[in-house]
């Protein structure tokens, strides 16, 4: 069967645990090892806790981090379609993609350049039905009606679900 993103970076987990995966310009660095563990534990939190269906759309408007990699890579496997959208894009633009693709969910930073995404979503969300999650990237406050990324990619799903059941859900090349 032919390879998927998601397949090359289980691979090069595989061939090379320790080498650097992903580097951003806030000073995250991953291994290859490292970064599979974290994209399996969304790919899992995405189907068991917050039940998203294949082919449920989850928008990513996060800027160039290595969670915007982590979350785009985490979808294809677990068969979400992930609609990556610019940070830059306010009320107006998420309110009409949100609504066009019926957006289940986003991954938004809580602020980011004097910008607050989470009273964005918020302000917005009454018009989406669809938008049932917000999950928030970083450290700076993960108001109660939202996930927060780091705690699902810091928590063992891989031994409370079978990493198999991915197989079925991941897009097909």
């Amino acid at each position: 069967a032919e390879a998927v993103l998601s397949d090359y970076w289980d691979s090069n987990a595989q061939k090379w645990p320790d080498r650097e995966a992903l580097v951003d310009s806030r000073g995250a660095r991953l291994t290859w090892q490292q970064a599979a563990q974290k994209i399996n534990r969304i790919a899992l939190a995405l189907v068991n806790e917050l039940k998203l269906n294949r082919d449920d759309c989850l928008i990513v408007q996060l800027p160039n981090m290595a969670e915007h990699v982590l979350a785009r890579v985490a979808c294809e496997k677990a068969g979400i379609i992930a609609i990556a959208i610019q940070p830059t894009f306010r009320h107006t633009e998420v309110k009409w993609i949100a609504g066009q693709i019926k957006a289940v969910g986003t991954v938004i930073p809580r602020h980011y350049r004097d910008f607050d995404f989470y009273e964005m979503v918020k302000e917005v969300q009454p018009e989406l039905p669809n938008l049932g999650h917000i999950i928030i990237v970083g450290e700076d406050g993960v108001p109660q009606d939202c996930l927060s990324l780091k705690k699902i990619m810091e928590y063992p799903y891989e031994e409370k679900y079978d990493l198999k059941e991915l197989e079925a859900r991941k897009f097909d090349p």
